[in-house]
């Protein structure tokens, strides 16, 4: 039997470890209100703007999203305002899969074209040419919840400190029905998509060996559920997905962020899958990327989720290389095995496949599918061809 001493250390013990690891009652968090109008006025100016323009383009950013309880709200914001939206980090999914103002190639060129452009939650950084990529005699409207970000590296004609959600629901109220005199407009851009998603389509090519990763991509875009999540983690097999592949919902794309932070993709498809149980998940790794978070399919096995993750392997660190060996004549740092990725996430407990011919590509995105749905994680070691679709892009 136990002594008092004893009895009471255990009880102490205890005690300890539920005061330390206790759920947490969490309190909703919500952002500082912010003025929705100033002295001068600046949301009627913004609607008087955007009234009058000819060519407008809405960027919509990551912040956009920030303590959002209601992404429909979003949405039918946009809706009513009429204008060719692009949008970009979290925001990506706003609008759903196939919305008739949502565009997704060629937005420098809009910018350059455009007459009236507001940007929200959104900063001014390379992605936008530090400001440069817009019009000079556009007139640019930002809101953002930092002022310091609002006017860093070009200053918009109208400067709005708020939340970019609620300017857009408030633009929305003071803009009605302007959308019927950018038909044109809408319909020249979206044109202008259509004639990139035929030039991706056209460079994709099935038969061969190995497998090409605009073919893989535009095959898992018509397999994905209409509930999917997407978690992105990568660099080149991640960005030529961006083209292609379609979020369907609010909230159902994560990504490494503007910085490209690799490492998060295991992390995020676990939080994903507990967050929204029942939905497919689908992760997108690198090669390089994927050695990151990898042993998460352990922590996937054990909490019962099953996420199906894809690794684009073409033995490289590609976006890299790309352009190292055009600038500096060397793959040094760059080059990897084509390593049995399958087979490390069967050891953690989860079911590996290897998809080395084109020709299984719809038979083993329905198996991971079948898979999946039987509650364990699979992973698909893509083994890659080599292409030149993204030649140009510089990240060294």
């Amino acid at each position: 039997a136990k002594g008092i001493g004893a009895k009471a250390l255990e009880l102490y013990i205890k005690g300890h470890l539920y005061r330390q690891f206790r759920a947490p009652t969490l309190a909703d968090v919500h952002l500082p209100s912010m003025p929705k109008l100033g002295a001068d006025g600046a949301l009627d100016k913004a609607a008087a703007a955007f009234k009058t323009a000819q060519k407008p383009v809405i960027v919509v950013g990551s912040q956009t999203m920030v303590g959002v309880k209601d992404p429909g709200r979003l949405a039918r914001a946009l809706g009513m305002l009429g204008a060719p939206v692009y949008l970009a980090g979290t925001a990506r999914g706003l609008l759903g899969r196939t919305h008739e103002l949502q565009l997704r190639h060629n937005r420098g060129a809009a910018l350059k074209e455009a007459d009236c452009v507001i940007v929200c939650g959104f900063p001014f950084d390379f992605r936008l040419g530090y400001g440069r990529g817009i019009n000079k005699k556009a007139t640019l409207i930002a809101a953002n919840l930092s002022s310091h970000e609002l006017k860093k590296n070009r200053r918009p004609e109208i400067a709005i400190e708020m939340h970019a959600g609620d300017f857009l629901v408030a633009l929305s109220d003071r803009v009605s029905s302007a959308g019927d005199s950018w038909r044109g407009w809408v319909e020249q851009l979206r044109a202008s998509d259509a004639k990139r998603d035929a030039e991706i389509a056209a460079k994709a090519h099935p038969p061969g060996e190995l497998v090409d990763p605009l073919h893989f991509f535009l095959r898992m875009e018509e397999a994905m559920a209409d509930d999917a999540v997407l978690v992105v983690d990568g660099g080149d097999f991640v960005a030529t997905a961006s083209y292609i592949v379609r979020p369907r919902a609010p909230l159902s794309w994560l990504d490494p962020g503007v910085f490209g932070t690799l490492g998060v993709g295991g992390g995020y498809a676990l939080g994903a899958a507990m967050v929204r149980p029942g939905r497919e998940v689908w992760l997108i790794w690198g090669d390089g990327s994927s050695a990151y978070s990898l042993s998460e399919f352990d922590t996937f096995v054990r909490h019962g989720v099953a996420p199906i993750a894809v690794i684009g392997n073409d033995a490289s660190w590609a976006q890299i290389a790309r352009e190292q060996v055009e600038i500096l004549g060397t793959t040094l740092g760059c080059d990897l095995r084509r390593t049995d990725y399958h087979k490390v996430a069967e050891g953690y407990g989860g079911v590996g496949l290897v998809l080395s011919d084109p020709k299984r590509v719809d038979a083993t995105l329905a198996e991971a599918k079948a898979i999946a749905r039987t509650g364990r994680p699979v992973c698909i070691n893509i083994h890659l061809r080599k292409t030149d679709f993204r030649k140009g892009s510089i990240s060294i």
